[in-house]
């Protein structure tokens, strides 16, 4: 992981090698150290570690270190060294820009390219004979560097001024329209000079510096002409392409609240599963409780029916009992109040001599 570090430190750094600079040394083209040299990472991208994926997008390269290794001239030539690192540099923004983050990382490294632009235009004296850079860069085609002048700003801290994110986009619409008009002056001075070239073979010299132009334009592709944008189109593009950020949002909530109900449902039904099976253990053991009780009380009941059949005998033979004692208690009472007569009226016969009788 990359350390992010303050972009002062950077100035403070470049600063230091461009006091290191002796006096009468050029700066040859081809030589050891002929240009301002950037990071590889950063150019190609690895050093810049955008995760898009996450929601909170960081960017942890902030240590946009720009390395003046060996600077040993105050001659810039006509080759464009500087102009290929001025159009890396605007790349970089422009690749940094498109991304349309609201990031505290994201400004800090707009804010270190903006820096480093501002720090290679005060590198170079402006002059008569000036080239352009764009962006409002014009640099003296043998141009010196003023060390006195970098080292005050740097100290001074003109440099370390962050300026708002509104003044920030005004500065880039400025900047768009001051690009596009330049473009637009570059293609027609090309095409005169094109075409004075091909007529007179004097001006062999002026096709040199216009084929240099153009391989410029190509190192750095915001130099060409622009595509024209529709006319309604007044916003930035990012307020017209939202339907697919939306379509996914809705997306992402639909699919989180399918999952809610799908383990609501899922929870409910292991819940009315887990209460159904204690009320159908319930009903069978009530169910179980209830047949017993049945075969019991149905026992019960042939018990009752046999004793009952029981006593019915029983009171059967207990009233021909009573019915055959009856009768013959009847007839012994019978024969015992026929005998008490008949010794009655013997009695009263012989007392008497009556042939009456007394009946009890």
């Amino acid at each position: 992981m990359i350390s992010e570090v303050h972009p002062a430190h950077h100035l403070a750094r470049l600063s230091e090698l461009v006091l290191e600079l002796e006096p009468g040394e050029a700066l040859v083209e081809g030589g050891p150290s002929c240009e301002l040299l950037l990071p590889a990472g950063i150019l190609r991208g690895e050093c810049i570690n955008l995760r898009v994926e996450c929601i909170n997008l960081r960017v942890e390269c902030i240590n946009l270190r720009v390395e003046c290794v060996n600077l040993r001239g105050e001659v810039l030539d006509r080759g464009g060294h500087l102009v290929l690192l001025v159009g890396k540099l605007r790349a970089l923004r422009r690749q940094v820009g498109a991304l349309q983050l609201e990031s505290k990382s994201i400004d800090f490294v707009l804010d270190d390219i903006d820096q480093v632009l501002v720090l290679l235009n005060r590198v170079a004296y402006v002059g008569s004979d000036r080239l352009d850079l764009g962006d409002g860069l014009l640099v003296n085609r043998e141009a010196t560097v003023d060390r006195g002048s970098l080292f005050a700003s740097a100290a001074v801290g003109h440099l370390d001024f962050l300026p708002s994110s509104r003044a920030r986009r005004n500065k880039r619409n400025s900047m768009e329209e001051l690009r596009k008009f330049a473009a637009r002056r570059d293609g027609v001075d090309a095409k005169v000079s094109a075409e004075a070239d091909g007529a007179t073979s004097a001006q062999s010299s002026t096709a040199n510096a216009v084929n240099n132009t153009e391989a410029s334009k190509v190192e750095d592709p915001s130099i060409q002409e622009p595509k024209p944008k529709r006319k309604h189109r007044y916003l930035p593009d990012r307020l017209y392409f939202r339907g697919t950020k939306f379509q996914r949002q809705v997306l992402g909530i639909e699919r989180s609240v399918n999952k809610r109900i799908d383990d609501k449902i899922a929870e409910m039904t292991t819940v009315l599963d887990a209460q159904y099976l204690h009320i159908m253990r319930a009903a069978n053991r009530k169910a179980t409780q209830l047949r017993t009780e049945n075969r019991g009380l149905a026992r019960r009941v042939e018990r009752v029916e046999k004793q009952n059949r029981i006593l019915e005998r029983k009171l059967d033979e207990l009233l021909d009992d009573v019915s055959i004692n009856s009768s013959e208690m009847l007839r012994e009472r019978l024969r015992r109040t026929r005998a008490r007569f008949a010794q009655q009226r013997h009695d009263d016969n012989d007392n008497d001599g009556t042939s009456g009788f007394i009946m009890d």
